[in-house]
């Protein structure tokens, strides 16, 4: 693996003051799976396709920690050396997920 491109989508639930959010990753050019609509905002959608990656073994592991917080993606980029390139947009809509 050379190159990983995460694309997230958030949308804000106005009646109930939540923000929900998918991701898609794609290793090397192809498409490797989707995290569907799950609660988080800001840049949760970065932990999820890292957590999402992890369980399939899609990715080298993070590491894990004493205190059971384990190594931030930014971390893991440094430490790899893997190209990480991400981005996230608002959507509209619950189905635009």
């Amino acid at each position: 693996m050379t190159s990983l491109v995460i694309v997230g989508r958030r949308w804000f639930d106005r009646v109930n003051g939540n923000t929900y959010h998918s991701s898609e990753m794609v290793i090397d050019g192809e498409c490797v799976g989707k995290v569907p609509m799950t609660y988080g905002y800001g840049d949760q959608y970065i932990d999820s396709a890292f957590d999402y990656l992890e369980k399939k073994n899609l990715i080298p592991l993070r590491e894990r920690y004493s205190t059971g917080s384990k190594e931030q993606p930014y971390q893991w980029v440094e430490r790899t050396g893997i190209k990480v390139f991400s981005t996230a947009s608002e959507v509209r809509s619950k189905k635009d997920l």
